[in-house]
């Protein structure tokens, strides 16, 4: 995401905080996980099935940092899921089923857990 793709999406993000703050309520983003980011199998596979993105240099954490650049420019907060489930796949978890790269049961509780300790700590949502 460069250039305009960036400027727009950073004006629908601040469109949003500005919308939840005339309805008073609390915004937060959380930012997932793609498997190729995840699971280094995965990246290779995908170079390996298109040989002409090999010839690129590829940073799987960009769209990260790009989508928390925003989030900050624009006072939201935000977490990033991608060091949670880094870690937790190296523990053998699988977290993406293979054939479509959505979550597995434990990578939706992995993503609920993580976001829910997220929530409460920033106080969006009420502590038990």
């Amino acid at each position: 995401m460069t250039g305009p793709t960036v400027a727009l999406t950073g004006a629908l993000v601040n469109e949003m905080r500005g919308e939840a703050e005339t309805l008073g309520a609390p915004l937060a983003a959380v930012i997932v996980t793609a498997p190729e980011q995840v699971y280094p199998d995965r990246w290779q596979q995908r170079l390996d099935n298109n040989p002409a993105m090999a010839a690129y240099a590829w940073n799987l954490e960009q769209p990260n940092r790009l989508a928390a650049g925003l989030f900050e420019q624009a006072g939201v907060p935000y977490i990033d899921l991608l060091p949670t489930f880094r870690a937790q796949a190296e523990t053998g978890d699988l977290l993406h089923l293979r054939h479509d790269g959505h979550w597995t049961a434990a990578g939706e509780e992995l993503g609920g857990e993580t976001t829910a300790e997220f929530l409460t700590a920033q106080e969006l949502v009420p502590s038990e």
